[in-house]
């Protein structure tokens, strides 16, 4: 952490373009929920992995700077893979996915149940978790996570950098979707950025790892080595922090409008 902070004060500077490139949207979504964000109603980040996960670090990176300055409880940050998709699956493939889906969705609830008892921040109904996602198309990566909050009484909202297909109401009246942009984003799909690899199956996203000394080809990509990844997720997981603090700044400088409802 000492050297992150370090790092952050030594390099102001974002490397990746591709992260500079969520101040924007973010900003939008920031507007508008300043006033669930003053009011402190969010105790847990979650993010919908993979390429969910460095928006996410910038989320709770932003939330831990501005929740301390008003005396809040940090939330706490967890990152669940994401789920199945069955939209567009064969009908005689789909009761296998909703058997995976439901597993995962158990899953989901044991790890929340879990969270509640060692917390201190007392994630209960009256309280909201911020479910936060690079891109948005269906829902349906979400699925999980949001009916396992659903099913634990956690009220939660949801945070799209991008949602291309203009979805509003898939997640029903638990929460609000914000969303920061209509078009895609170029971090969709970086594991290289993001260090994880996701199995739908699995409940968290598995970090990539040098085995042997040995540089392994990405699942993803298998041009680039996991070994070479390295430098650029520690790269980034700076520019992330870089990024929280350069919202944070302005956040608490710039008087916005309350758009939130």
């Amino acid at each position: 952490m000492v050297k992150e902070e370090r790092a952050v004060a030594e390099t102001p500077e974002i490397k990746h373009a591709e992260i500079a490139k969520l101040r924007e949207p973010i900003k939008n979504i920031l507007e508008q929920m300043r006033e669930r964000i003053d009011r402190g109603e969010y105790t847990l980040i979650i993010g919908d992995d993979a390429s969910g996960r460095i928006p996410t670090w910038i989320f709770y990176n932003f939330f831990k700077e501005i929740y301390k300055e008003k005396n809040f409880p940090v939330p706490r940050v967890r990152y669940f893979a994401g789920g199945y998709r069955d939209d567009k699956t064969a009908f005689s493939l789909k009761r296998l996915f909703s058997k995976k889906t439901n597993s995962k969705i158990e899953e989901i609830k044991s790890h929340l149940t879990k969270l509640r008892k060692i917390s201190n921040n007392g994630v209960s109904p009256k309280q909201k978790a911020l479910v936060v996602t690079d891109t948005i198309a269906s829902g349906h990566n979400s699925q999980p996570i949001l009916d396992a909050l659903r099913q634990q009484q956690i009220s939660f909202d949801v945070a799209a950098v991008s949602n291309i297909n203009y979805l509003t109401e898939r997640f029903g009246s638990d929460g609000k979707l914000f969303s920061g942009q209509y078009n895609p984003l170029s971090i969709y799909g970086r594991d290289d950025l993001s260090g994880i690899t996701k199995n739908p199956k699995d409940l968290f996203s598995r970090r990539h790892r040098v085995l042997g000394g040995e540089h392994k080809p990405s699942q993803h990509n298998p041009e680039v080595l996991v070994g070479e990844k390295h430098s650029a997720v520690e790269e980034a997981r700076v520019d992330g922090k870089i990024l929280s603090h350069e919202l944070a700044n302005w956040y608490k400088q710039v008087a916005l409008p309350r758009k939130d409802v």
